[in-house]
């Protein structure tokens, strides 16, 4: 038999058939078998582990991995033996297959397959080169009770086959605490026997950096640092150490640290790519941008040659940054965009064109293209996103178009307006849009109207309320633009409106809502609620209109809530179930049924309106002045009622119809107390009936 594939699990069921499966074709190819030995599991692990071979065993855990992995290979009957892992997935298995099918293993002792060792699952992984397939000798075994390492035996051939590890998955917050606990128990365990050991230092650096303790890791990781000085550890053969550090300075960003400690690595060994990449990255925090572009090209140049590298070969060694070649182009994107070197910009940003981080380097690529009129090739660029067909990445896109307009001049907008209306997507028809506000094109309302219905303005960038703007000028019923928009983007969009065209807007408001005068409808009513009270806002309508708006105002808001709450809501005033805004008009709701009631009770309910919506004070000051008004108006027809009544008195002495006098001096009495003309008047009245 050539090949033993040998396992030790606990509690794998999450990945394990994934793992077994992924064996097949190497287990059809090559003469082999499978064992797995099962240290506890208290999941299904064993039961899928059965499914695949025959060959399952039981061994109590013992805190020793070496010792473990020296059990399951006591099992193994091939000549040699592959080493796996049942959170371990074997990625294209071709090359192990050749390995042996053409004899190659004859000539070598053992083989190094490349890990991917995930962090995000499918997404961010780290690269190590470990040895994991061996010729099976008497002398072979394991060493290390934690992080265990083989006895290896040269010559060794690297395989091309990877294995994906799923075994460091951050977001599973329950294996990262599992597998942090057991592992710093078993390394203070060996620090306590031995407390200057290099190894179990580093692997308690790791250990913590697992488990986002990152100021314990760096100060265990320098413990490693030193002790390896100490002893005189020829450091050119622990460069895991460094890669390791830079890369905890990285995350808690010490950049002077990392800096440093990047220069030293390099000069002690060069040619690992981390060590370019967290320099780079350093010097690029530090505004250091020469040197940080310099470094990156370096990496960039090490990524495209990365096995002709002594990092390549240091099995010893995780490469972190691997990956990070898209993120290099972002980065690099803004260092030149920094140095106004826009060509560079655009030299790198179109590498981005396929890469899930267009996004981070977009606003400078089209800031470059803009700043070198490059406007044809930015409506290009345009076009490649738009055949990615992502809608967040696209929007992006136009709203960064948008603000780079703030630096650009009529001329340059004109000309940006003029090339993308030539575009068959809605930022095109917005262009056009955009033409038709400034009288360059005609469009009809009907055009508008089946272009809008093809926008969903439920999702697009606020400058789309271009859109609606040209509908008002048309003439169309906003409920057919607005009609399934939520109301609070329908605010957004009228907003936009007023801080983008201020009075050109506010004259066309109020001239679209005196041409659509109050109807009963619960769309009409939401949309113009929303513009009434965004116009109120605003602070820019003159005393006269503001008034005239408020009024309309009360009348759709009233309309609205009481169409769309159950009466139970507005009658027993339960204002924590509705908005502010909705709370204020049920207010104003009840105070408007007490205004010729209860003139006190018509003002309190005005006031509780004002606390708890005070934006709308002016309003509510329109509706105090009428209840003065009104006051006022009633004491003046009051007084004229008195002066009538005593003239009425006056003509009755005179007649001498004393009794009609009496009657209505009494009736005068009852509304008007102590009235000093009143009792002169009862005064004649006695003289006269002497």
């Amino acid at each position: 038999m050539q090949l033993s594939i040998v396992m030790m699990v606990k509690n794998e069921s999450r990945y394990l058939d994934r793992c077994l499966t992924s064996l097949a074709s190497l287990r059809k190819e090559v003469s082999s078998e499978l064992i797995i030995v099962d240290t506890g599991s208290e999941d299904n692990t064993v039961e899928i582990a059965k499914r695949h071979t025959d060959k399952v065993y039981f061994h109590p855990w013992n805190n020793d991995f070496a010792a473990m992995r020296n059990i399951t290979i006591s099992y193994a009957k091939g000549e040699w033996v592959f080493i796996l892992d049942g959170d371990e997935i074997l990625e294209d298995p071709n090359d192990i297959i050749s390995f042996f099918q053409s004899n190659k293993h004859k000539g070598y002792n053992s083989c190094t397959i490349g890990i991917k060792n995930f962090s995000i699952e499918d997404v961010k992984y780290t690269l190590a080169y470990i040895p994991r397939l061996f010729k099976k000798t008497k002398d072979f075994r394991y060493e290390g009770n934690i992080h265990e390492q083989a006895t290896l035996k040269n010559p060794n051939y690297l395989l091309k086959s990877k294995l994906l590890h799923y075994g460091y998955i951050t977001t599973d917050k329950e294996l990262v605490e599992k597998k942090f606990k057991r592992n710093y128990q078993l390394l203070i365990d060996g620090l306590e026997k031995n407390p200057e050991n290099v190894y179990y230092w580093f692997q308690l650096a790791q250990t913590y950096g697992s488990h986002y303790d990152y100021e314990e890791a760096i100060e265990a990781n320098l413990k490693a640092y030193h002790f390896a000085k100490q002893q005189g550890i020829d450091l050119r053969n622990r460069m895991h150490i460094y890669i390791n550090l830079a890369l905890l300075y990285f995350i808690v960003k010490r950049y002077p640290e990392l800096e440093r400690l990047c220069y030293e690595a390099i000069q002690v060994k060069d040619g690992y790519i981390d060590e370019y990449y967290f320099l780079a990255k350093a010097q690029q925090e530090l505004f250091k941008d020469e040197q940080a572009i310099e470094n990156y090209e370096a990496y960039l140049d090490m990524a495209q040659h990365y096995d002709d590298f002594p990092g390549s070969k240091d099995f010893q060694v995780a490469t972190y940054t691997l990956d990070m070649i898209d993120q290099v182009y972002v980065d690099l994107c803004k260092l030149y965009n920094r140095q106004g070197k826009h060509d560079k910009v655009l030299e790198y940003g179109i590498k981005l064109i396929d890469s899930n981080l267009i996004k981070e380097g977009l606003f400078f690529i089209i800031q470059s293209h803009l700043k070198l009129s490059e406007i044809n090739k930015l409506k290009e660029f345009y076009q490649c996103i738009l055949s990615r067909k992502n809608k967040d990445l696209t929007h992006y896109f136009t709203q960064c178009i948008e603000d780079n307009k703030a630096i650009l001049g009529k001329d340059r907008i004109k000309e940006i307006t003029n090339i993308f209306s030539h575009i068959q997507d809605t930022y095109g028809t917005l262009n056009l849009v955009r033409l038709a506000l400034n009288e360059n094109i005609e469009m009809s309302a009907g055009d508008l109207i089946e272009s809008m219905k093809k926008i969903n303005l439920n999702e697009t960038p606020m400058f789309y309320a271009d859109n609606i703007f040209l509908a008002m000028k048309l003439g169309c019923s906003l409920s057919d633009c607005l009609n399934n928009v939520m109301y609070y983007r329908i605010e957004k969009y009228f907003q936009y409106l007023i801080n983008q065209y201020e009075n050109q807007f506010i004259e066309q408001a109020v001239i679209y809502l005196n041409n659509n005068d109050f109807k009963c409808g619960i769309v009409e009513s939401k949309i113009n609620k929303a513009l009434i009270k965004i116009l109120l806002l605003s602070n820019l309508l003159d005393k006269k209109t503001e008034k005239c708006i408020f009024t309309r105002y009360i009348e759709e808001g009233l309309y609205f809530i009481t169409h769309i709450y159950h009466q139970d809501v507005i009658e027993n005033k339960w204002i924590s179930e509705v908005d502010e805004e909705e709370g204020f008009l049920i207010y104003v709701y009840h105070s408007k049924r007490t205004s010729t009631k209860n003139k006190l009770e018509h003002i309190e309910y005005l006031k509780r309106a004002l606390q708890i919506y005070p934006f709308m004070k002016n309003g509510i000051e329109f509706m105090l002045d009428d209840v003065n008004s009104e006051r006022n108006s009633t004491n003046e027809e009051f007084e004229e009622y008195k002066s009538s009544i005593k003239r009425h008195i006056e003509e009755c002495i005179c007649e001498r119809n004393i009794q009609k006098a009496e009657r209505l001096i009494d009736e005068l009495e009852k509304i008007v107390s102590n009235d000093l003309e009143v009792l002169m008047l009862k005064s004649r009245l006695i003289v006269a009936d002497i």
